[in-house]
């Protein structure tokens, strides 16, 4: 009986698996091994598995990701997607790709400072992913007798320090939808409140689910008041990054006022001053001017200051991304029916990136024959939709707030004070 005995393997007592093991046996103890693995299926959580279109619109947006941190985690949740749809060969594919960066072969391995920081978090989530996918489609019995044995090599999640610990939290908030989304990025800041993106994860959380509704009356205020705290916190130690900025650019466009939306637009430039080289920061950057466009004095010039930042982010892609076509065809066609200088011309070019859209996404499809028919407008599409304004009210003089007024502030006065040095 030396091989029953027990073994504590990722925090749950099993025996050794050896050949005497019948393959019920095998896949009972393998079974009791998974469940100690933080993997995307062993969280008992509400993991997002997006409709078939929204997951091609996944993949297309792999190539305007923020950072290499973010990619892999993207790719994780395609491979978990495709898994849950029953495509076993698209999931694997997907999961091989998330590897790559985090091998340690010079040349291929990534320079991305933050991923290597939380690379052991990345990959106790990556490998224990993959021994599930692989298990799923397994039916031979030796080979998932291999696979159980792999999956007892991979890093326990309890043997890791609290910052590989807080990284493995802030993937499953990447991943889960709200509640669980909101709960593992307080459990992130909670062991690493140093690291300002975990911050930034939860002001997202609250803020996504604010404009969905989830908050009313006092939770609300509540709620802005702890979006405005984290998001703070996040810009003051993640200065790497381009989102804690764009958020806040997002939180003044909710205000629904032309000077909240004035400042946001002031923000954007600063942003995209500060990660020239960022298609992400320039097609988010447009986004959120998109959705403050009512807001603004003068629509026609809305419109304008939106079609270079999609068109940069574009040049910017690392390769051909048929969602930025569908944006600017769409913004393009739009501008055009304002009768602007060159609207002609504007729409031409707005109906050739709608028919590249097409090739790959359905919706733009719909778009580019509603064009063709003159009845593509803005009720259609849907774009200018307002998020759910913020209590700016309540807690317009709070010392949150303060910090990121002051920042546009700067930068709207010195632009005053350029322009005046012209007209001496």
């Amino acid at each position: 009986m030396e091989r029953l005995k027990p073994t504590l393997v990722h925090g749950t007592i099993v025996p050794e698996i050896d050949d005497t093991f019948s393959p019920d046996a095998i896949d009972f103890v393998g079974t009791m091994i998974m469940k100690g693995l933080s993997c995307t299926f062993t969280w008992y959580t509400r993991i997002r598995v997006p409709e078939d279109h929204e997951l091609d619109e996944l993949v297309d947006r792999l190539s305007v990701s923020s950072s290499t941190w973010h990619r892999i985690i993207e790719l994780c949740h395609i491979a978990v997607s495709y898994h849950v749809k029953g495509d076993f060969k698209k999931s694997k594919s997907f999961l091989a790709e998330s590897f790559i960066p985090l091998l340690e072969v010079h040349g291929i391995q990534t320079n991305c400072a933050f991923t290597m920081k939380h690379r052991e978090a990345l990959k106790h989530v990556l490998d224990s992913t993959s021994a599930f996918i692989q298990l799923s489609s397994c039916d031979d019995h030796e080979a998932r007798r291999n696979l159980y044995n792999y999956a007892k090599t991979v890093t326990s999640f309890d043997s890791m320090d609290k910052c590989q610990r807080a990284g493995v939290h802030a993937i499953r908030s990447r991943l889960s939808d709200y509640p669980d989304n909101m709960l593992y990025a307080r459990e992130a800041v909670k062991l690493n409140p140093e690291e300002g993106r975990w911050h930034y994860y939860l002001a997202e959380a609250l803020f996504e689910a604010d404009q969905r509704g989830e908050f009313k009356g006092r939770d609300r205020s509540e709620a802005y008041r702890e979006i405005m705290k984290h998001n703070q916190i996040s810009l003051s130690l993640c200065q790497d990054s381009p989102e804690p900025l764009l958020l806040m650019a997002e939180i003044l466009v909710s205000g629904g006022d032309p000077e909240s939306c004035e400042k946001a637009y002031l923000l954007i430039q600063n942003v995209l001053k500060k990660f020239p080289n960022s298609a992400y920061a320039h097609m988010r950057g447009a986004d959120i001017l998109q959705m403050s466009q009512q807001s603004f004095d003068l629509m026609p010039r809305s419109y304008l200051l939106i079609e270079p930042f999609y068109q940069k982010a574009i040049k910017l892609a690392k390769k051909e991304c048929a969602l930025l076509r569908h944006k600017l065809g769409l913004h393009q066609v739009l501008m055009a029916k304002l009768r602007l200088a060159n609207y002609e011309g504007i729409y031409k070019e707005g109906i050739k990136n709608l028919e590249l859209a097409a090739l790959s996404i359905h919706d733009a499809n719909i778009h580019l024959m509603l064009a063709g028919n003159g009845l593509l407008d803005s009720s259609v599409v849907g774009i200018h939709q307002m998020p759910r304004p913020l209590p700016w009210a309540e807690d317009s003089s709070s010392e949150s707030s303060e910090p990121y007024l002051k920042t546009v502030e700067v930068s709207k006065k010195s632009k005053k004070k350029k322009g005046k040095g012209k007209r001496k």
